[in-house]
């Protein structure tokens, strides 16, 4: 197999044929979804931070040597790339029919053999060999030497490739965008289009996760368990649960981003917009700031300076569990607890309210189960998985946790679930709920509907039917919202 521009093609090889002339065939952004370097480069900070130190000096040495090194240690397995599917299903038929394929790429030689060892449809590679970056001029004089003089089609995806495509006998575009396909055939050549890119606002909201945005009206809990709804506290609430679901998708961008390889094995997380390669990875990062820092403006604007300090300790603790809590036993599940806590302190910052020591207990053993219910579902389904797909390889967790942890998990979670049951009664029992209800005792129906929704969501876990994001399964689930619109219902019956 050919790996650089200096090997010379294989006598006749490059024919033209009825089927038409030999395809030289673009890999970032083009076979692709994404860039191997870019790849590369997120798998380097999730396997070894500490290497990125050294980034600086390969780059010094030359974008060639960047991506050799960068290939060397964090290259991702060929078989979890996003490959173009309708790319892939044209290149077979190509293939099938007998003509020749060359993979033309600017990634580095021993990565882009990876990848046509994988796919098995290339009969040469043209690559960056650690000197010479193959792009733009550099790969049109590597496909002129190899081509021999023979016509050739060239299949890429960017403005860099604009050369090439001057020059080639057939056009080919994978990924492009619709300005670069109307200069490219400005000259009144045809251009047969895959697959390509529009806008990447759609993309870039779906990986904000807006339905994750329902996790930030904890900040409401306050002013309604403090009786505090006014106009004036309702908009600076707004302006909180504004503030926090900017960042908590920067957050989900990050995470994302660091956890692409990984999500890429998983049945339903592969389908999350970077994992997908339908939004691109340096899109999301270039998001992630700007997100973060208009949260924080509104904040400074808008809110107490106390708000403030509860967002930037939200930040600091979610990029904590992000890059090292999340993979610590237990310590995940505690952190995800006070993750969902220190929303309530937030909240309670929002409207100058101090949450109570009741609330404050509820929510932190309610979120525990939760956390648990998170973990034991990952698991289940790892099993599941693993009975029903014998041949494959099976899916491995980063959390700390073995599959024989299950039983554990389950009745930690489901003790803390009734643990907050118990604080509920509690509660009611004290004096203080008599000051803020004028008929305390309609309150108490709250606590059996408070354990069948514990006992119910455990159940639907161990039956296997729980996803692993329990508080995004809640916001589809219509039994979950009857309950919430009972407990309301109970909440201003007592209210008198």
């Amino acid at each position: 197999m050919t790996i650089d521009a200096d090997t010379s093609p294989k006598p006749g090889a490059n024919d033209a044929s009825a089927i038409g002339p030999s395809l030289y065939v673009d890999l970032d952004g083009t076979l692709i979804q994404s860039d191997l370097l870019i790849e590369s480069a997120v798998g380097l900070v999730k396997a070894d931070p500490a290497s990125l130190w050294c980034v600086p000096g390969w780059l010094a040495q030359g974008r060639p040597m960047l991506k050799r090194q960068l290939a060397e240690r964090a290259m991702p397995e060929a078989s979890e790339l996003p490959y173009r599917p309708e790319v892939l299903a044209y290149l077979r038929e190509q293939r099938d029919q007998g003509r020749q394929l060359i993979l033309a790429t600017a990634a580095d030689c021993p990565a882009a053999e990876r990848v046509a060892e994988h796919l098995g449809l290339f009969d040469d590679v043209l690559a960056t060999d650690g000197q010479t970056n193959l792009k733009g001029k550099a790969k049109l004089e590597a496909i002129r030497k190899h081509a021999d003089g023979q016509p050739f089609a060239y299949m890429g995806d960017s403005s860099a490739d604009e050369p090439i495509w001057a020059e080639a006998d057939e056009r080919l575009m994978a990924g492009g965008n619709e300005k670069l396909y109307q200069r490219v055939t400005s000259d009144g050549g045809a251009c047969r289009a895959f697959e390509m890119q529009g806008p990447a606002w759609g993309a870039l909201l779906a990986g904000m996760r807006p339905r994750q945005w329902v996790k930030n009206g904890l900040l409401l809990v306050p002013m309604l368990a403090g009786h505090a709804v006014t106009a004036g506290n309702l908009l600076s609430v707004f302006w909180g649960i504004v503030c926090f679901c900017l960042a908590a998708s920067s957050i989900y961008l990050v995470n994302d981003t660091l956890d692409v390889h990984a999500d890429r094995t998983h049945p339903t997380k592969s389908r999350r917009p970077i994992a997908s390669g339908r939004l691109p990875i340096p899109t999301a990062i270039a998001a992630v700031p700007v997100l973060m820092g208009t949260a924080l403006l509104f904040a400074a604007v808008f809110l107490p300076i106390e708000f403030l300090g509860w967002l930037v300790a939200y930040l600091v603790v979610t990029v904590l569990y992000s890059t090292t809590l999340r993979s610590r036993l237990l310590l995940d599940v505690i952190t995800l607890a006070g993750l969902y806590a220190l929303r309530i302190f937030a909240g309670g910052a929002v409207v100058q309210i101090t949450p109570s020591f009741w609330l404050l207990t509820l929510s932190i053993f309610l979120f525990l189960s939760l956390g648990f219910l998170k973990r034991y579902a990952e698991l289940r389904n790892m099993a599941d998985e693993a009975a029903t797909q014998p041949g494959e390889p099976a899916r491995h967790t980063e959390r700390g946790y073995l599959p024989e942890d299950r039983g554990l998990i389950q009745l930690m979670g489901v003790v803390s679930g009734y643990a907050g049951a118990v604080i509920l009664c509690l509660y009611l029992n004290d004096p203080i709920s008599k000051e803020l209800y004028a008929k305390p005792a309609m309150l108490w129906p709250v606590v059996p509907l408070f354990v069948y929704w514990v006992s119910r969501i455990w159940l639907i876990a161990q039956r296997g039917h729980m996803n692993e994001d329990p508080v995004a399964w809640a916001v589809g689930d219509r039994v979950s919202w009857a309950l919430v619109f009972g407990v309301m219902l109970l909440a201003m019956l007592a209210s008198g």
